[in-house]
This record gives structure tokens, C-alpha cells and sequence, in this order.
């Protein structure tokens, strides 16, 4: 059974008197355990995948047709408060840029209160996210009392991935994780989701514009062009035996960047 099953999304923005669609007819699933990665260039409607998904569409969008079900449950039919409820629980997302996502005012201790629903006791989530932290390279038991601002952007993203662990989602929904960060950090971040795979069993969907990158750790790869999912498969097939041209451009780009 699938974790997330996606079938025929499809998404439109208001334009002209009617819907011009940015998403079409999009259908995949996210297994248990795994991560998949989807690709595409800036406009390919990634960003509106994730928002979907999250149920955060910005007000001129709307979905226009098929389904979105997180197990079995299709959200597409929950009201806002219960979508609400499953974020940060049920999913989580992983933002592009994580020194905009934290609030800089507050130190983590507040933070982490905000973002943790398993009990009414907050020292107990202090202390997960203690024990997260340090499993990340981070220093667990000073991190509480730090404001954002005092860690570099790799050391943010960290902190992101400890926060949206909080509360043991099912799924991670990364949109652009690592492109804010340098390439060193890149690799050490993307190292860091496939290991949190292997240990917690989390899912991830993870959103790029980078081939090469995401190549690394994803267990499958779609390939987003202009709101259609033109190809999805195995990593090593999609980089052995890529069917669709737009495929093929997007590998030698990765290629090329490489040499």
C-alpha cells in the first residue's frame, strides 16, 4: 500500500476569466520508506506540487480535478482544520530556505513548543528535539537556548530537518532543500535525508531542479516539464534509459555542470 497516492492533480490558476492549469493530471505514489525525487527546471510547478500536497495552494489556484490520499484517507475531502492537523504531525515540510522559515525573534525552546503536538508536556519535546539535534550534528542540548540567526544556513537546514522530525511524521515533503546552501553543505544535507530514511523509515518527496543531485539519494526520480510528469522510474534506469527528450536534456545539463 502506498504512504502517498496522487492520482490525475491537477491544478489551475485564475487567469482571464478562467483556469489556466499549472498542474496536469499528475498520478505517482510515495512508498513507505522510500524517496522520491522530482525534477524539472524553475516553472515546471514544482513548488505547487509541494503546496498541494500540504494543502497551502495561494488563493488564485485551486485544485481542478483528481485525488490526493495520505494512506486512506483522501485529503481532498478533509475540511481545513483537519489538513491542518495532519501537517507537522502526519507530514512535514522541509522549506527552501530555512533562515526565512524560522522565526529569528525566538529562541528554538519557543520554536520547538510551537511545533510540538504529541503531548501537552513540553519539556518532552524539547528533550526529542534535543536528542534530534545531536543525531544531526548539532549541539543537542545547547540548541534550545540559540536563536536562528546564530547558525550558518547549513546548520539551519539541520535544525528544519530536527523540527519537522518532531512529532514523527509519516512523510517529509522537501521543496528545494539544499538550494540556498553551498555545494559542500548540498551533499552533506542530502547524505543526511537518506540516512534519516534508513534509520527512522520516514518517506520523503523531495523537489528539485538539480538531476545530478538528487540522483545521489533518490530511490526513484519523476521528471516535472510544464505541470506534466513526463517519466518516472528507478534512478538507475532513469539515468541509464531515460525515455522522454526532456529527460535526456536535463542528464546532460547534470553532466555537463559536473565536468
Amino acid at each position: 500500500m502506498a504512504l502517498f497516492d496522487i492520482q490525475n492533480l491537477t491544478v489551475g490558476l485564475r487567469h482571464s476569466g478562467g483556469w489556466r492549469k499549472i498542474l496536469r493530471d499528475l498520478t505517482f505514489r510515495v512508498n513507505p520508506g522510500e524517496i522520491l525525487a522530482i525534477v524539472g527546471e524553475t516553472g515546471a510547478g514544482k513548488s505547487v506540487l509541494i503546496w498541494s500536497l500540504m494543502g497551502l495552494l495561494p488563493q488564485p489556484m485551486r485544485f481542478l480535478a483528481g485525488s490526493i490520499s495520505l494512506e486512506d484517507r483522501n485529503l481532498l475531502e478533509l475540511d481545513e482544520k483537519e489538513w491542518a492537523d495532519l501537517r507537522g504531525k502526519e507530514m512535514a515540510l522541509i522549506p527552501q530556505n530555512p533562515g526565512a522559515a524560522l522565526p529569528s525573534i525566538f529562541r528554538f525552546r519557543r520554536i520547538v513548543r510551537d511545533f510540538w503536538k504529541e503531548s501537552a508536556n513540553p519539556d518532552e519535546g524539547l528533550q526529542r528535539f534535543s536528542e534530534l539535534a545531536e543525531r544531526m550534528g548539532l549541539p543537542g542540548k545547547e540548541l534550545p537556548e540559540m536563536y536562528p540567526f546564530q547558525l550558518s544556513g547549513g546548520m539551519q537546514q539541520r535544525a528544519i530537518l530536527a523540527l519537522a522530525l518532531l512529532n514523527r511524521p509519516k512523510i517529509l515533503l522537501a521543496d528545494e532543500p539544499t538550494s540556498a546552501l553551498d555545494l559542500p553543505v548540498q551533499v552533506q544535507i542530502l547524505g543526511l535525508l537518506r540516512r534519516l530514511k534508513e534509520e527512522l523509515g520516514v518517506s520523503v518527496l523531495l523537489v528539485s531542479h538539480d538531476l545530478g543531485a538528487v540522483a545521489r539519494v533518490a530511490d526513484r526520480i519523476g521528471v516535472l516539464y510544464r505541470g506534466e510528469l513526463v517519466e518516472i522510474n528507478r534512478t538507475n534506469a532513469i539515468l541509464s534509459h531515460p525515455a522522454h527528450s526532456y529527460t535526456k536534456r536535463l542528464l546532460e545539463a547534470a553532466q555537463l555542470f559536473a565536468w
